[in-house]
């Protein structure tokens, strides 16, 4: 299937698995693309993997001097992937993120989300390093719904009035009870004053911190 605004020089990244291109990267073109391209923002990704989704971001959007961006991912060992696995998952990432990229652009961080968050709410800044509030976030980390939900509220507390918090895998695994959609069900029961749907599309929602 041909692809519009595709990974640039595919072949200097080391990713194994396309599930980007395959489910989200019609969404991040049509929505996320014709919004945010080109302006300074600050960009916060919740799960990283191999780092697909984070360079499309770098390539495509977070293309202005002063656009900056954050992810965040434990690569621990999961009920799929081994810890070894895992490791390599992340040496991939780091490869991928830094492969044409001074290094100032972006900063991966590894660790659980609740803990990294909660220390950039204390510092009272993104990541702590003095670069202002977030104006788009994707929570794409642990699917659990308490997880999710946890990631949702601390990632709110971090977001600009008008920033986009993305939601990935709401429609996945629609037979789950405790899953990413009951955890952004539980997030909009507390924070309806605080946040307004923007968009829905395949596996993502999208809301717009007020």
């Amino acid at each position: 299937m041909s692809r519009t605004m595709d990974i640039l020089n595919r072949q200097q990244y080391q990713f194994t698995r396309n599930w980007f291109l395959n489910r989200n990267l019609s969404t991040f073109r049509e929505y996320i693309h014709p919004q945010w391209q080109g302006t300074p923002i600050n960009y916060l990704e919740i799960g990283v993997f191999e780092g697909m989704s984070m360079v499309w971001m770098l390539q495509h959007v977070l293309t202005h001097e002063g656009s900056y961006a954050v992810g965040i991912d434990p690569w621990l060992m999961t009920t799929k992937l081994d810890g070894q696995v895992m490791e390599e998952v992340r040496q991939r990432a780091v490869h991928n993120v830094s492969e044409g990229f001074v290094a100032n652009k972006c900063k991966l961080i590894r660790g659980n989300s609740a803990e990294v968050l909660r220390k950039m709410n204390s510092r009272r800044g993104f990541a702590g390093i003095g670069k202002g509030k977030v104006d788009l976030c994707m929570i794409d980390g642990n699917h659990n719904a308490y997880a999710a939900y946890d990631d949702a509220e601390q990632c709110l507390a971090l977001m600009k009035s008008g920033g986009w918090i993305l939601f990935d895998d709401v429609e996945n695994d629609k037979k789950k009870t405790d899953h990413v959609k009951q955890g952004l069900e539980i997030f909009l029961s507390k924070y309806k004053d605080h946040v307004q749907l923007c968009w829905k599309h395949r596996y993502m929602e999208c809301y717009e911190v007020k």
